[in-house]
């Protein structure tokens, strides 16, 4: 565990006290010791942490060092995933946290599950902290609450963002919002590796990336989403379940953007 994610309500009398699941994790899975130091991403702020005392149902920290936590250089990535029956959606959630994504926002399309959002809000984000906290990420993947996707659709249309595409074909127009991808197999989708060898890099260039439940989006929807700019593409032959779609076309897109977010203009930089 490189990162324990804790709220603000754990600093008491100028300690951090770690109490609930981390605390069994702490004693019980990586059996810490008196002495041994931790980080902690509390309020924004990362703090170096040394245990002082371990109780039964607590552990408590002495502070050592407090400092801003850092910005990752990650290119920003907006997941929008259909709702999935219940453990599916609980492994979209924990494995997208894994991947440094920003922020994942349920979508209520037309097959959806549409009660699998009852409730989850807090196990969504358990889950959350627990993927992020291996990966060593300082800020914590957020969670949206449930949108439709004709609301959507208005969201990435309106927002502003960066002109990312060279002049090429109609379907690598510049969005005002970034870059959006609704992941559908078919003949109208491109594959997502050409499509994202096309562009321009761009420091400010960000991602909105769209999954559809089980069954996919209707022909309605993706008709929305292509009206509000975002690009179909595929991976391929694949047709995956549509919780494996969304963690390996996000792992596609992240570990592509890692893979040349030191280039400028699609040129490599070199020295770095």
């Amino acid at each position: 565990m490189k990162n324990l994610f804790l709220d603000s309500s754990c600093l008491k009398c100028g300690r951090v006290i770690v109490e609930g699941d981390y605390c069994h994790y702490l004693k019980n899975v990586r059996r810490i010791r008196s002495g041994d130091v931790v980080r902690a991403i509390i309020g924004g702020m990362r703090y170096t942490l040394r245990a002082a005392g371990i109780e039964q149902k607590a552990v408590a920290f002495d502070i050592v060092e407090i400092r801003k936590a850092l910005a990752e250089g990650y290119v920003p990535i907006r997941v929008y995933q259909g709702l999935l029956r219940t453990s599916k959606m609980d492994l979209v959630v924990a494995k997208l946290s894994e991947l440094t994504v920003e922020e994942l926002v349920p979508l209520g399309a037309e097959r959806s599950v549409s009660r699998a959002a009852r409730g989850r809000a807090e196990r969504w984000a358990r889950l959350a902290r627990e993927g992020a906290k291996v990966t060593g990420i300082e800020r914590l993947m957020r969670i949206g609450e449930p949108v439709s996707v004709g609301e959507a659709a208005r969201l990435i249309g309106d927002a502003p963002g960066p002109d990312v595409f060279q002049p090429g074909p109609a379907m690598l127009r510049p969005l005002r919002s970034g870059v959006s991808f609704v992941f559908c197999p078919g003949p109208d989708s491109a594959h997502v590796r050409e499509v994202l060898d096309g562009m321009s890099r761009r420091a400010d260039v960000s991602f909105h990336l769209f999954f559809g439940p089980e069954g996919g989006f209707s022909t309605q929807e993706l008709g929305l989403l292509r009206e509000a700019g975002a690009i179909p593409v595929s991976m391929g032959d694949f047709v995956l379940r549509s919780e494996t779609a969304a963690i390996v076309g996000t792992g596609f897109v992240r570990l592509y953007s890692a893979k040349t977010r030191g280039s400028v203009d699609g040129r490599p930089v070199r020295g770095r």
